[in-house]
């Protein structure tokens, strides 16, 4: 017996769901908003887009012996240091999950304590985000 063409539909409709929300996750990639979107005021939300996304943590408690950013365990001590990592490659984006201390732009690998000439130098493609304890591992559990 044949199946019913809605069936097959149905059935092929939940294959193609299931390639594309679980492809992200086979090739080691996640789903993330492409840069160009918005939803405050005036902005119109747009479509994701597949793109890889880097993680780098930074707690002024850290203690990591040699912090590389890539969990909180290993977290950086200072913005600088992770602002200094982030360098993403064409269709990458980097995180730099923020945990709550205070952060002077005058610390960091190579820098003078006291510079009152020393900023923070933001980057394309680097996302910023504070409001962490330290522990979250999704960006939704910050405050």
């Amino acid at each position: 017996m044949k199946p019913l063409p809605c069936l097959k539909a149905a059935r092929m409709l939940s294959i193609f769901l299931a390639i594309v929300l679980l492809a992200p996750l086979w090739a080691g990639t996640a789903l993330a908003e492409s840069p160009d979107q918005s939803s405050g005021a005036g902005g119109a939300k747009g479509a994701s887009a597949l793109a890889a996304v880097i993680i780098l943590h930074v707690d002024s408690d850290s203690t990591a012996v040699a912090p590389d950013g890539g969990s909180w365990a290993s977290a950086y001590s200072n913005l600088q240091d992770a602002l200094a990592a982030a360098s993403p490659d064409a269709g990458e984006t980097v995180e730099i999950w923020v945990a709550e201390g205070v952060y002077y732009p005058d610390e960091g690998s190579g820098l003078s304590d006291g510079d009152v000439a020393a900023t923070f130098h933001l980057k394309n493609n680097v996302a910023l985000y504070g409001g962490f304890a330290g522990t979250e591992g999704d960006r939704s559990e910050r405050d």
